[in-house]
C-alpha cells in the first residue's frame, strides 16, 4: 500500500505551500513527485510544478540524477520538456517521472595527456666523478689519455666541470666545459651559465659560447605534447570504456562518464595516419569515429612558444684549447603556434661586427602536408640573403620531402670559413609495401668557385621470413669524381643482445666484405665479446672483450689492418657522494638511484626489469636512469632475510638531471611464524582469505593457518569487516591458535 500513499507523503512532507514561496517558482501545482535516471540509475524524490503537460523540476534536482549539464543554467526551475536532450515521461498515477538523456545533459570530459598531476622531483644533495682512461699501443708506441667529469647537484641544480689530459710526447690538460644549470621543469625552462652550445639559426650552426643561456627546454616535461594534435571527441551514452587506436595500434584506454568527451593532446604520430575511436559501453554495445589527421613536426600547438637567448663569448678550438674565446655573440630565437595550422619562427644574431635577421614559418594545410619557408637577411662581412623552401609529407605507406636553399654571394655561418652553397637542394622519398620497403635520397650543392656535390642512394629492404634483416643499396656519389657503389647486407638476431651482421660491397669493379658478430653485456652486467673481419682493398680484423659491472666498465680490443698490429685498453668507473657516504659506481651519464633494500643480495628492479644485487651494505647504485620521469624501483621479496618484510616492494621516483636520489625501503624486522586462525565458533577461516594489516595483505591457507612477518608487539588482522585477530609475537613463536572475533 505504501508505493500508493507515496506520493501523498511526499507532497505533505516537500511540496506543501511550495507554491508562490519562491520567487521565480513557475505557475501551476505543485506535486512530489520520484524522479529515476534511466541513463544514470540515480533517483531523486523531489518537489515538481505541474503545468498542463509540462513538468518543472528545480536545477538542484537534475544535479542529484547526475545531469551535470544544467549545473550553469541560471534558472532555478527547468521544464523537462524544453531542456536540452533530456526525454520524460510521467506516471502521474504513481508518481513517477523516467528521464532518459543525450549527450547534451552531461558537461563535457577531457580524457588523455595532461589529464594527471606532475610527478614531484627528488632533489637530493651530493656529488659524482666519473674518470674514463684509454690506453692504445701501436708499432709506433703506446699513448695513454683520459677523461674526466665532476658533478655537484643539490635542490637549485647541478654544476659540472670536464677535461681531458693526455700522455704522450708530453703531458697534456685541457679544460673542455665547465656551467652551472638550473631546471624549472613547471615552466619548461632551462638556466646556464658558463659553457653551453646555442642553437642553430639562420646565419649559425649550432654553436659554442661561454656566458649566460636561457631556453625553452620540452624535455623537462617528458611526454609533453608540443604539436597540434587533432581534435578527437564523441560522446557516451552511459559510462563506458574509451580506446584510441592511431594507425590500428592502441595508444590510450580511459574510462569516462555518460557525456561527451574529449581527448586531449591525443599521443598521435608525426605525418598522416589515421586516428579511430572505439566507445565500449557498460552493456558492451560499441560505437567507432575515425578521423584522418596530419602532424607536423615542427609545429607547435596554438598559443605555445619555444625560444633560447644565448649571450656570450664564441669559443674556438674546442677539446685543443682550454680558454680561446674572441668575440662577443648574443643570439636569439623564438617561435610560436598561431593556429593549429600555422607557426612563426623567429631569429636574431649579433657576433664581431655582423647581425643577421630571419623570419619564417610552417604551415600544414590539411592532409597535403607541412610547407616551410624562411628568408634571412644579414649585415657586415659575410652578410647577405638566404632564402629556404620545403615541403614534406609522409604517412605510413609513403613518404616524400623536398628542401632549397639559395645563398647570396660570399655568405658565410658563423663559425665556418667556407660561403655556403649557391644552391643546395635536397630531395628524399620512401614507400612501404608488403614486399618490402624502398627509399631514396639526393643531394645537390653548388659551391660556386669549386665543383659541384651531388649524391644519391637507393635502398631497399625486401620482407624475408624469419627474424633477419636483408638490405640491398646503390650509392652514388660526383664532387669532381664520379663513383657508384653496390652494397648487400644481411643482419640476424640470436637471442637478448647477441646477433651477427655482414655485408658485400662492389665499387669500381672492386670487390669487399665485411662480417662481424657480437653478445653485448647483460643489462645488469657481465661480459661482451666481438668479433669482426674485413676483407678486400682494406684488410682488417678486430675483437674485442667488455666487461660491465656494479663498480665500472672495461673494454680490451686488438686488430690487425695493413700489416700491422695495435691494442686498445680501455676502463670507465665513477664515484658517487650521497647520503652522507662515498660509493664507487659505474660512470653516472644521466640520473642514478641509491637503492637500500636493508638487507645484503637482494635483486633490485628498475620497471620490472633486473638490475642489480645490493652489495653486503645492502646498496645498489642503480646509474642511468629516466630524468624528470617516474621511474618505478622494486625489489625481489623473495630475497629478503625470513622475518623482513618492506612495507612496499615498489616505489617510485622521479630524479632531476644529472643528479641522484636515495631510494630506502623501511624493513619490518619483527617476528615471523605461522599461526592459525578460527573464528568465534571455533571454525578455521576459509582458505584463500586475505587478512589485513595497514597496507598489509597475508592469504590464508589451509585448515587455517597464516605466515605473518614484521610482528612487532601486537598485530591487528581484519578478515574484511566480519572479524579481527590480535596477534602478538609470543603467539607467532608458539604458533598458537587465535580467534578472529567479530566486531561488537
Amino acid at each position: 500500500m505504501f508505493p500508493l500513499l507515496r506520493p501523498f507523503l511526499l507532497a505533505i512532507l516537500s511540496c506543501a505551500g511550495a507554491e508562490g514561496v519562491q520567487e521565480g517558482v513557475p505557475d501551476g501545482t505543485p506535486a512530489a513527485l520520484h524522479l529515476v535516471s534511466a541513463d544514470t540509475g540515480r533517483a531523486s524524490d523531489a518537489c515538481a510544478i505541474l503545468d498542463g503537460d509540462k513538468v518543472f523540476v528545480e536545477r538542484a534536482t537534475l544535479g542529484e540524477l547526475g545531469l551535470s549539464a544544467f549545473a550553469d543554467d541560471p534558472r532555478a526551475w527547468i521544464s523537462l520538456s524544453s531542456a536540452p536532450g533530456v526525454t520524460a515521461t510521467l506516471d502521474a498515477p504513481a508518481g513517477i517521472v523516467r528521464i532518459s538523456c543525450t549527450a547534451a545533459c552531461y558537461a563535457g570530459q577531457k580524457i588523455g595527456a595532461g589529464s594527471g598531476a606532475p610527478p614531484e622531483i627528488a632533489r637530493d644533495a651530493g656529488a659524482f666523478f666519473n674518470t674514463d682512461a684509454v690506453l692504445t699501443h701501436v708499432a709506433d708506441g703506446t699513448d695513454a689519455a683520459a677523461a674526466f667529469e665532476l658533478g655537484v647537484f643539490g635542490a637549485q641544480g647541478f654544476a659540472e666541470a670536464t677535461w681531458t689530459a693526455a700522455l704522450g710526447d708530453a703531458f697534456r690538460a685541457v679544460r673542455l666545459e665547465t656551467r652551472w644549470t638550473s631546471d624549472d621543469p613547471g615552466g619548461r625552462v632551462r638556466y646556464r651559465q658558463g659553457d653551453a652550445v646555442g642553437r642553430a639559426g639562420a646565419f649559425a650552426d649550432a654553436f659554442r659560447f661561454a656566458g649566460v643561456q636561457i631556453a625553452r627546454e620540452f624535455t623537462l616535461e617528458p611526454g609533453f605534447v608540443t604539436t597540434p594534435t587533432p581534435t578527437l571527441a564523441g560522446a557516451a551514452a552511459m559510462p563506458s570504456v574509451v580506446e584510441l587506436y592511431v594507425d590500428d595500434a592502441l595508444r590510450l584506454r580511459e574510462r569516462v562518464d555518460a557525456g561527451p568527451f574529449t581527448i586531449v593532446h591525443a599521443p598521435v604520430v608525426s605525418g598522416a595516419g589515421a586516428a579511430r575511436i572505439v566507445i565500449t559501453d557498460v552493456l558492451g554495445r560499441q560505437q567507432i569515429i575515425a578521423q584522418p589527421f596530419y602532424g607536423g613536426r615542427a609545429m607547435l600547438r596554438p598559443g605555445l612558444t619555444d625560444f633560447a637567448l644565448s649571450v656570450g663569448a664564441l669559443r674556438e678550438n674546442f677539446s685543443l684549447a682550454s680558454n680561446d674565446y674572441r668575440g662577443a655573440i648574443a643570439a636569439g630565437l623564438y617561435r610560436r603556434g598561431l593556429t593549429p595550422s600555422f607557426t612563426i619562427d623567429v631569429r636574431a644574431e649579433a657576433v664581431e661586427g655582423r647581425s643577421a635577421f630571419a623570419a619564417g614559418g610552417s604551415w600544414t594545410p590539411g592532409l597535403f602536408g607541412q610547407f616551410d619557408a624562411s628568408v634571412a637577411q644579414g649585415a657586415g662581412q659575410g652578410g647577405g640573403a638566404i632564402t629556404r623552401l620545403g615541403w614534406a609529407r609522409r604517412d605510413r605507406a609513403f613518404s616524400f620531402s623536398a628542401d632549397v636553399e639559395a645563398a647570396g654571394d660570399g655568405v658565410t655561418r658563423i663559425g665556418a670559413a667556407r660561403a655556403l652553397p649557391r644552391l643546395r637542394s635536397a630531395v628524399t622519398a620512401g614507400a612501404t609495401t608488403r614486399r618490402g620497403a624502398i627509399a631514396f635520397s639526393g643531394t645537390h650543392a653548388d659551391r660556386r668557385d669549386d665543383a659541384d656535390v651531388a649524391t644519391a642512394a637507393l635502398d631497399f629492404q625486401p620482407r624475408i621470413p624469419g627474424r633477419g634483416a636483408l638490405g640491398l643499396g646503390l650509392l652514388y656519389t660526383d664532387d669532381g669524381e664520379s663513383a657508384l657503389s653496390a652494397t648487400i647486407s644481411l643482419s640476424a638476431p640470436f637471442g637478448a643482445g647477441r646477433g651477427a651482421s655482414g655485408a658485400v660491397t662492389l665499387e669500381d669493379d672492386r670487390l669487399s666484405s665485411r662480417a662481424r658478430a657480437q653478445q653485448s653485456p647483460p643489462p645488469e652486467g657481465g661480459l661482451g665479446w666481438r668479433v669482426g673481419l674485413q676483407a678486400g682493398d682494406q684488410q682488417r680484423s678486430d675483437a674485442a672483450i667488455a666487461l660491465r659491472g656494479r663498480y665500472g666498465e672495461a673494454d680490451l680490443e686488438a686488430s690487425r689492418a695493413l700489416g700491422s698490429t695495435g691494442l686498445r685498453a680501455q676502463a670507465a668507473f665513477g664515484l658517487v657522494w650521497i647520503d652522507g657516504g662515498v660509493h664507487a659506481a659505474a660512470p653516472v651519464r644521466e640520473s642514478f638511484a641509491l637503492v637500500d633494500a636493508g638487507a645484503p643480495g637482494v635483486q633490485v628492479l628498475h620497471e620490472n626489469r633486473r638490475v642489480g644485487v645490493t652489495g653486503p651494505d645492502g646498496l645498489l647504485l642503480l646509474a642511468n636512469i629516466r630524468a624528470y620521469e617516474r621511474n618505478r624501483i622494486g625489489l625481489e621479496i623473495d630475497d629478503l632475510p625470513v622475518g623482513a618484510t618492506p612495507a612496499r616492494d615498489a616505489l617510485e621516483v622521479t630524479p632531476a638531471a644529472r643528479s641522484g636520489v636515495v631510494v630506502r625501503f623501511p624493513v619490518d624486522g619483527g617476528a615471523a611464524g605461522e599461526v592459525r586462525l578460527v573464528d568465534d565458533d571455533g571454525a578455521s577461516l576459509p582458505a584463500g582469505a586475505i587478512l589485513t594489516a595497514d597496507a598489509r595483505r597475508f592469504p590464508v591457507g589451509s585448515e587455517g593457518r597464516v605466515y605473518l612477518s614484521g610482528v612487532e608487539d601486537v598485530m591487528t588482522l581484519w578478515f574484511a569487516e566480519k572479524c579481527a585477530a590480535v596477534v602478538d609475537r609470543a603467539a607467532v613463536a608458539e604458533g598458537a591458535e587465535v580467534v578472529c572475533r567479530r566486531p561488537g
